[in-house]
């Protein structure tokens, strides 16, 4: 039975982090599509506070499975991050685009 109660919570541990990859994925596309430096931070600290609750489980869960579970979180930790390194850039990136010459400041 507690092995049961396992495989279900570690279960849900792998949906959240699939969940969190498509909210990644959103915080990259709205970065792209909008030019809107506040909207693209927020979306950036959800997704990043989420990250780290969401690896933390995701951590444990595989811990509590066995040891070989470590180099698989260590892998998923890695792709999480440079996902959220890239959004941090594109983020950076549009905060430089919308203060550019060209454009009128505000």
């Amino acid at each position: 039975m507690l092995w049961l109660y396992t495989v279900v919570v570690c279960c849900l541990c792998v949906c959240l982090c699939v969940c969190l990859y498509v909210c990644v994925c959103v915080c990259v596309y709205v970065c792209m599509s909008v030019c809107v430096s506040v909207i693209c931070c927020l979306l950036y600290v959800v997704c990043y506070m989420l990250s780290v609750i969401c690896c933390l489980l995701y951590v444990v869960c595989l811990l509590y499975i066995n040891m070989y579970a470590v180099c698989l979180s260590v892998v998923w930790i890695v792709r999480m991050a440079g996902a959220i390194y890239i959004v941090k850039r594109i983020c950076q990136s549009h905060g430089s685009v919308t203060q550019h010459p060209g454009f009128p400041s505000p």
